[in-house]
């Protein structure tokens, strides 16, 4: 009896630590598609990424302001983003656990402003991943934060 049941656990460690590659390879490929496009996200093409790799109810928490609630925000938010260059990120870790996952990564980008030196910046991105009832992963929730430490004002309002 013990080693029936020993052997039953042990299928289903393997089968579900095999689930999970299955999972973590899907969120790994859908990262790939939304990064490799990403720096040609405009004003012209945001509705249609953001729709395809964002849930109805995403919200996105951008540093040094409120959150962003929706598609439509979001798609707002990125068609008045500036256009970027240079984006990399690299994997720190990604965790699945049933119908959510969750990945840390590290990124660096370079954002040509007008009129002024390219603004470089690196920092770490959280996302929150929901597996959608077609099997689809999409993003349900995503922070960032900037390396960069926040400028001190030499003129402070008395």
């Amino acid at each position: 009896m013990i080693l029936i049941v020993f052997n039953l656990t042990s299928c289903q460690t393997k089968e579900s630590s095999s689930k999970i590659e299955v999972e973590m390879a899907a969120i790994r490929k859908v990262t790939n598609e939304a990064l490799s496009s990403v720096v040609n996200v405009n004003k012209d093409n945001a509705a249609e990424w953001v729709m395809s790799y964002y849930t109805e109810d995403a919200v996105v928490f951008p540093p040094n302001a409120p959150p962003v609630k929706g598609q439509k925000a979001i798609i707002e938010m990125l068609e008045n983003y500036p256009p970027m260059t240079d984006y990399v990120q690299k994997p720190e870790e990604l965790i699945v656990f049933g119908d959510y996952a969750y990945q840390w990564d590290n990124w660096s980008v370079t954002l040509p402003l007008a009129d002024q030196t390219p603004f470089k910046d690196t920092g770490t991105i959280f996302w929150i991943w929901h597996k959608q009832e077609d099997g689809q992963w999409k993003l349900w929730r995503e922070i960032w934060h900037s390396d960069l430490p926040v400028p001190i004002l030499t003129d402070t309002p008395k």
